[in-house]
């Protein structure tokens, strides 16, 4: 179950019901009105692809996270160079912003899915493969 992904099945049920309901996991590109967070995700995902990106860019930084930025970097530095990065959904959760973006390599896509704390830090941040 740790590879499952609810969300395909909650999206797959509610296009059924209804297909104009917004998705769970959008998989459109949408316009960016931010470019400039977008350049700083580029920049984050190019540093964690490089074992460089520090604790300090995270709002709290749990036990967990020295692990996650070392798997991130296994996951993301064999895939080179970052192709594309597409907006596809951007929300406001109180005072913090979450995002949603598909980061395109040679190789491989993948889903970024991150929540910026007022302070422009990350509180959350998941890549997964892509699957739309």
């Amino acid at each position: 179950l740790s590879d499952a992904t609810p969300w395909r099945f909650v999206d797959g049920i509610a296009g059924l019901i209804d297909p104009q309901l917004e998705l769970t996991q959008p998989v459109t590109p949408i316009a960016d009105d931010d470019p400039a967070t977008t350049a700083q995700v580029r920049a984050w995902l190019e540093a964690l692809a490089e074992g460089k990106l520090s604790a300090e860019q995270f709002a709290s930084a749990g036990p967990e996270l020295e692990k996650q930025l070392k798997d991130y970097a296994a996951l993301l530095g064999p895939l080179g160079s970052l192709q594309a990065l597409e907006l596809l959904r951007r929300t406001e959760l109180g005072d913090d912003t979450a995002s949603a973006y598909a980061a395109s390599y040679a190789t491989r896509k993948l889903r970024v899915n991150l929540v910026l704390a007022p302070d422009s830090r990350i509180a959350e941040l998941a890549i997964e493969p892509w699957e739309p």
